[in-house]
């Protein structure tokens, strides 16, 4: 970090990772300036910088934890705007290697809300505090460098609205939220810097998605929430999300060259093939509430900077780091958690300060890396790196599942995992393997399908 500027930090977007960011920054700075190119609303909107906002988004529990820990009163804050509090395994059914996994109240606290009222929530208690300013509709127009051009020592900017008067502002640092389209790298090679080395997952995903009316006994077990995962050889699945204002948020999506139409009657005939027919009967008989919307991403996408020098008073966050496909919903909570990890480094002073965040932001990364890429790499036509215990893994989760469906330990060390509570390697001890292993599982569970089927006849 740049000592030897004012006591003013900047920060490049108004992202969720911009915005918690601009949280941990108060902590540490005179004042906090966020610099967005978006007209920001004041009441939960959809923006034209968020164009996935549209979309099925969950705010995991790990999300949920650090949002919290940043912004204390948030989920009351939320819950009295509209969100739903929840248990994630009770109100959520997860069907994934064929079934749907066993509902029971696990502790882990859920929240539903939609993507607008969770950033809309976060943008106003970022607002409330006195040293931060948003500056909006702004631009960014690159680093301002130090005499030397070995360090960042401020932001040269333009307002939309006069574009041709470039301004400058000084900051001790600058922290890039600006998301998968960061410049960063280019920022740096034009002054001769390393650029990060990069990892992707070319999953090709296109989603659609229409918010319908909701009303008690949409879901079985009045369930909040529907979950489809895409398994081989059908790179096909969605999210029915309950959020505020009694709506449903439906996405589906296709991967690896599958592409549901955003029109009415493409989206209906998407939804008539998934493995669960929930899909296709809520948009066939629920009133719609908004037309089609459709979004392409690439894939996941990892630069690097853990791995090279950075010039001090920069520093990357969220998706200029890390973007995920988003099928498993841990942008938002990757970024609440590094900004968490950033409060924490600034409080251990300046010294080395890039090398310990990248290094902890890193360390975030890794976990929904693995669980996304992983997901995504089952698929033989998607492009990545595999590694050599892929196989044996994507074997070892089908088991998973598969218990998972009657076993509350199995579903809940794969539910701990997907929100972000426990590493990937938690489904691989001792206790959950005897659980996930044990033979006695396949026999219990069909003996389970045909008691079933005599209670039904």
């Amino acid at each position: 970090m740049n000592t030897s500027s004012p006591r003013r930090a900047v920060v490049l977007g108004a992202s969720m990772a911009g915005l918690t960011s601009a949280k941990a920054l108060a902590h540490h700075f005179d004042e906090v300036v966020v610099l967005e190119r978006d007209e920001l609303p004041g009441a939960p909107a959809h923006r034209k910088g968020v164009p996935q906002g549209r979309h099925a988004h969950g705010l995991l529990c790990g999300g949920r934890l650090a949002l919290d820990r940043l912004f204390p009163g948030f989920s009351e804050r939320a819950i009295r705007d509209g969100a739903e509090a929840g248990d994630f395994s009770r109100s959520v059914m997860l069907h994934a290697g064929g079934g749907y996994h066993r509902r029971f109240d696990s502790g882990l606290a859920s929240l539903l809300l939609s993507r607008c009222l969770i950033e809309s929530t976060v943008r106003d208690l970022v607002r409330s505090e006195p040293n931060v300013r948003l500056l909006a509709p702004a631009r960014a127009i690159g680093p301002r460098w130090s005499a030397d051009g070995r360090s960042v020592d401020g932001v040269e900017f333009a307002f939309v609205a006069a574009p041709e008067r470039v301004e400058s502002i000084g900051a001790s640092l600058v922290v890039d939220a600006t998301g998968r389209a960061s410049r960063l790298p280019g920022w740096l090679a034009a002054r001769g810097h390393r650029v990060p080395a990069e990892s992707r997952v070319r999953s090709d995903v296109v989603y659609a998605t229409r918010e319908f009316e909701r009303r008690p006994g949409d879901l079985p077990d009045d369930a909040r929430v529907l979950l489809l995962t895409a398994d081989p050889p059908h790179p096909r699945g969605g999210a029915i999300l309950a959020v505020e204002r009694d709506r449903w948020v439906m996405t589906v999506f296709g991967m690896a060259g599958e592409r549901p139409e955003a029109t009415e009657e493409g989206f209906v005939a998407f939804a008539q093939t998934l493995a669960v027919p929930d899909f296709a009967r809520l948009a066939r008989t629920r009133l719609a509430r908004t037309d089609v919307a459709s979004y392409r991403i690439e894939g996941s996408r990892r630069r690097h900077y853990e791995r090279m020098p950075i010039p001090d008073g920069i520093l990357p966050v969220g998706d200029a780091i890390c973007s995920f496909n988003p099928v498993f919903g841990q942008g938002m909570t990757v970024a609440a958690m590094q900004a968490v990890a950033l409060d924490e480094e600034l409080a251990r002073g300046p010294a080395g300060l890039s090398r310990r965040f990248l290094k902890r932001a890193s360390a975030l990364v890794d976990a929904p890396w693995e669980v996304a890429a992983g997901a995504d790499l089952r698929f033989p036509q998607i492009e990545g790196p595999r590694p050599a215990t892929l196989g044996a893994i994507n074997r070892y989760l089908v088991r998973l599942h598969r218990a998972a469906q009657h076993d509350e330990v199995a579903a809940l060390a794969f539910h701990r995992v997907l929100n972000l509570i426990d590493p990937p390697a938690a489904i691989l001890s001792p206790k959950v393997m005897w659980h996930v292993l044990r033979p006695s599982h396949g026999a219990a569970s069909m003996h389970a399908r045909a008691a079933g089927a005599g209670a039904r006849h």
